[in-house]
């Protein structure tokens, strides 16, 4: 039994080089989270335009449970404040590298969660999934540690499933970096005010990702929050 609240990883100085797959940003860091901590039954969404880290977070995660860096990556492990030893890491849908549950496709994988005997002690990854409704709804049904998150093309759909099961956290990353870590519950009503500043800091040191693109989908997704 994983007593709850169990931190699951609690790292600092995380950083992932920009390798040739991640060029939409020109800068020499794909990503530079300075402290993550993620505990037991939480739902984290990462939200990150193209090229803003969403991706790279993953990498990341996934090395840093391996206690090793990723293949062909030059990624600087974080310093570890704590990790609970019984968690283990499950990579979910478009992992190609470290497959875990990829066995039939995504409708096998989110049915098979229902059965696994070990999902209480695991943290699952899913990074851009096409049914992250239905994974979304299995994580809260079976209260599962998991870190999710969509392309521009899904995201409306995946980010409003999120915020209407009314838990969980947003973490949004500007060029690899926390912009935004907060609850689902309070993300729409402070989304406008972080816009201004979202759009402010990437004007200072110029758009990366599909930039104006970014936001109608987040907008569309937190309204379609409010008329419920």
């Amino acid at each position: 039994m994983i007593p709850e609240r169990s931190i699951v990883l609690d790292a600092s100085g995380i950083t992932l080089a920009n390798d040739e797959r991640r060029q939409e940003c020109k800068r020499d860091l794909a990503l530079e989270v300075s402290k993550l901590q993620i505990f037991s039954g939480d739902r984290i969404f990462v939200l990150a335009d193209n090229g803003n880290g969403k991706s790279a977070l993953t990498d990341a995660v996934v090395a840093m449970f391996s206690f090793g860096p990723t293949p062909g990556e030059d990624l600087e492990l974080p310093n570890f404040e704590g990790r609970e030893q019984r968690f283990r890491i499950a990579t979910l849908f478009r992992s190609p590298r470290w497959t875990a549950l990829r066995q039939g496709g995504e409708a096998h994988d989110i049915v098979a969660l229902r059965n696994r005997e070990d999902a209480e002690a695991t943290l699952f990854l899913a990074d851009d999934p096409k049914l992250a409704g239905d994974l979304i709804d299995v994580a809260v049904e079976k209260h599962l540690t998991l870190m999710t998150g969509s392309d521009p093309e899904r995201l409306e759909t995946a980010l409003e499933h999120f915020l209407g099961a009314q838990s969980g956290r947003i973490l949004w990353l500007e060029k690899g970096r926390r912009f935004y870590d907060g609850t689902a519950a309070e993300f729409p009503l402070r989304l406008e005010a972080l816009w201004e500043q979202y759009t402010a800091c990437q004007t200072q040191t110029g758009y990366c990702g599909v930039g104006k693109d970014f936001i109608g989908p987040v907008r569309r997704a937190v309204q379609s929050i409010r008329c419920l």
